[in-house]
């Protein structure tokens, strides 16, 4: 199986996990941490919780599995595999990547 967007390593994939779509700034800077306080700006700035989705998908004759666990590799055929990962689904998105 693989992932949706052809990451090119396995750090990569984690990378897009934890990474907000909106700004690009990792999950744990201070805009995407606790909810800010409800002010104007605060809620005009926020981006919390916005990250990019990754999903798996199957080219072949079996389907993906849309909860629990899958193994998938990458890049995308007809570049050599490199990487391999142990990831858990939850309706048909990666929620953590092993």
């Amino acid at each position: 199986m693989y992932v949706s967007g052809n990451p090119k390593t396995k750090k990569q994939l984690k990378e897009w996990l934890t990474t907000c779509r909106k700004c690009g700034k990792p999950e744990a800077d201070a805009l995407h941490g606790a909810p800010a306080p409800m002010t104007i700006g605060a809620v005009m700035g926020q981006h919390a919780y916005v990250k990019r989705e990754v999903c798996i998908f199957s080219p072949g004759p079996f389907p993906a599995p849309t909860n629990g666990t899958a193994y998938v590799e990458g890049p995308h055929y007809p570049e050599p595999h490199k990487w391999y990962a142990k990831v858990e689904v939850k309706d048909g998105v990666i929620v953590k990547v092993s």
